[in-house]
């Protein structure tokens, strides 16, 4: 049974692959009616190489299109009295171009041909409140890190219960130090935020593709052995609940591997649980679970090669707890 202080959040993580996920999946499988009746109070929003949602008319015309934020705010809000509606508090965005097609339309965007320019993909993160919460919950701060193609988005919000962080980002493929060093980044400016105001955040969300790959030695993959699995250092202040690996497979079906980066001798697959969202453990009595949801929304020719799995997650966050720490300080992170 939750309480008053409680609060009840929803969010979805989905990395896009340069494509933009169809209204059917939004509908069917991430944002479910059984999801909407539940009535989250706060509702993250990750996406990562993901084009806006786009009619022909916007195509053409070079219109923006529809954020990940957006779409949900319009599927959550389907039938609901205008007092029932969800509002978006805050979103950001920046692009990113992770294939040559990307650099193309970059390259000639200062012609503003909007057919070409206007399907570059992104790193996006939202929030949403139910607008009759307008008044008692407020965003305080929010900032960007970006690293080449990579980094992420801060959120800090002020709620009637409490505070909480809001990390949603896209971490480096290759290099774990690369991984390590950009979410720290983001949690060195959000946490240097709320100590430099003397906040304190009851809860921290951490959500996007955080880009850890199972491990296994050659041996193993021959063999088939069981993996050996990675315990990144950066992730352990995180609990995550468990989701489905998805690896990239060769037409024989067999998983694809590559050398891992820094450690002689040790391959790892293509992909395993990429995309996540988890609570920060200074509050461990937070209840939360995860769904992978599965390879959906991609052409059956690129379904193959697809390592992402879309995630969405619910959690009852306990924001009344005697007791509970904050974060580690921006000082004591940067270590």
């Amino acid at each position: 049974m939750t309480k008053s202080t409680d609060i009840n959040a929803f969010g979805i993580t989905w990395n896009g692959g340069n494509s933009s996920l169809s209204d059917t999946i939004l509908r069917e499988k991430l944002i479910t009616q059984k999801d909407i009746n539940k009535k989250p109070d706060i509702v993250v929003v990750s996406a990562q190489e993901a084009r806006n949602k786009q009619t022909f008319f916007s195509f053409m015309f070079g219109y923006k299109g529809k954020t990940l934020s957006e779409r949900v705010r319009d599927r959550i809000n389907q039938g609901k009295l205008e007092s029932d509606k969800y509002t978006i508090l805050k979103q950001k965005s920046f692009n990113v171009r992770t294939k040559l097609i990307s650099w193309f339309k970059s390259a000639i965007s200062f012609f503003h041909i909007p057919i070409l320019t206007s399907r570059t993909p992104k790193t996006h993160s939202g929030i949403l409140i139910p607008k009759k919460d307008k008044n008692t919950t407020k965003l305080i701060s929010s900032g960007t890190e970006k690293s080449g193609n990579k980094g992420g988005h801060w959120f800090i919000v002020k709620t009637k219960e409490g505070h909480i962080g809001y990390l949603s980002c896209h971490l480096d493929s290759k290099s774990e130090t690369k991984r390590s060093k950009q979410l720290k980044d983001l949690e060195n400016k959000m946490n240097k935020y709320a100590e430099n105001k003397n906040i304190t955040l009851n809860q921290v969300i951490l959500a996007g593709d955080l880009n850890e790959r199972d491990i296994e030695e050659q041996e193993a993959i021959s063999q088939n052995l069981p993996l050996i699995q990675s315990d990144p250092k950066h992730l352990s202040d995180y609990n995550f609940q468990d989701t489905k690996d998805t690896y990239q497979k060769s037409k024989k079906g067999i998983p694809q591997t590559r050398k891992k980066q820094g450690v002689p001798g040790v391959r790892e697959k293509k992909s395993g649980k990429l995309d996540k969202i988890g609570i920060h453990k200074m509050n461990q009595s937070s209840e939360h679970m995860a769904e992978a949801i599965g390879i959906i929304g991609v052409p059956k020719y690129k379904r193959r090669g697809m390592d992402h799995n879309p995630v969405k997650w619910s959690a009852t966050l306990f924001m009344d707890q005697e007791n509970h720490s904050k974060p580690a300080s921006y000082s004591e992170l940067s270590n």
